[in-house]
């Protein structure tokens, strides 16, 4: 794709798709050791953007000043964006014509402390009549994860925690108003999250969002995803199995 055909409905186009095949990697993929931090999520989404975008467009944690008009302006003289308030967003994606930003994204991952890959492995050696310290260690560490997530979705998402998933945005909100009002630039604008504690995160966050006043641009994007009902399905398999 030329970036004379980079417009900010095939942009769109571009990142969304890009977000819903991650996810289904995500659910695909989640015996082995690869979603392991936001990072991850961050690196996996920025990679297939890079496959399907010009050169340069793509970007991991470019600053974009709060005084959205010194943006350009600091690309074009310095090459580099070097403002001191501003915020570090997860993925921006320019416009080299006009050094403007078309997308900026926030990416939320906060993984529950357990992978399937042990859970395999611990299934393994007791259908293989393998009882060893791991298989015990393994069962208690479920049992302990089990818990915390039954205690986590009664109790629903704190405040903290939903501060930290929307911590930077009303000031992306702001930039997206100021980008309108000041360069007659529309840029989207998303919160990306990948959710495996709470059933009802979509929701809080979308109450917590509405008080900045979000303009149309902006979207909240967010999967959840089953895992104390997983984990329980996996414990109860090697519960059957001693």
């Amino acid at each position: 794709m030329g970036e004379e055909g980079l417009t900010l409905e095939k942009v769109v186009e571009v990142f969304e798709k890009s977000w819903d095949e991650l996810t289904d990697e995500y659910f695909e993929e989640r015996e082995l050791p690869i979603w392991c931090s936001e990072s991850d999520v961050q690196l996996h989404l920025a990679h297939k953007l890079l496959n399907k975008l010009p050169k340069g467009c793509v970007h991991i944690e470019l600053p974009v000043p709060l005084e959205v008009e010194n943006f350009a302006w600091y690309l074009c003289e310095t090459g580099r964006v070097g403002a001191r308030k501003c915020i570090i967003p997860d993925i921006v994606i320019l416009n080299l014509d006009t050094l403007l930003p078309k997308l900026i994204a926030e990416i939320k991952f906060a993984p529950v402390p357990y992978g399937f890959g042990p859970i395999e492995k611990a299934l393994e050696f007791k259908k293989e009549k393998k009882e060893t310290k791991y298989v015990s260690w393994i069962k208690n560490e479920l049992e302990k994860t089990v818990n915390n997530l039954k205690s986590c979705q009664e109790s629903g998402p704190p405040e903290g925690e939903l501060r930290e998933y929307t911590k930077n945005v009303d000031k992306l909100i702001g930039i997206l108003k100021g980008f309108k009002s000041e360069e007659e630039e529309v840029v989207a604008g998303y919160l990306c999250v990948l959710d495996e504690y709470y059933p009802d995160i979509e929701e809080r966050l979308k109450r917590e969002i509405e008080k900045y006043n979000p303009p149309g641009q902006f979207k909240l994007m967010v999967e959840y995803h089953p895992m104390r009902e997983e984990l329980e399905n996996a414990l109860t398999k090697l519960q059957a199995l001693t």
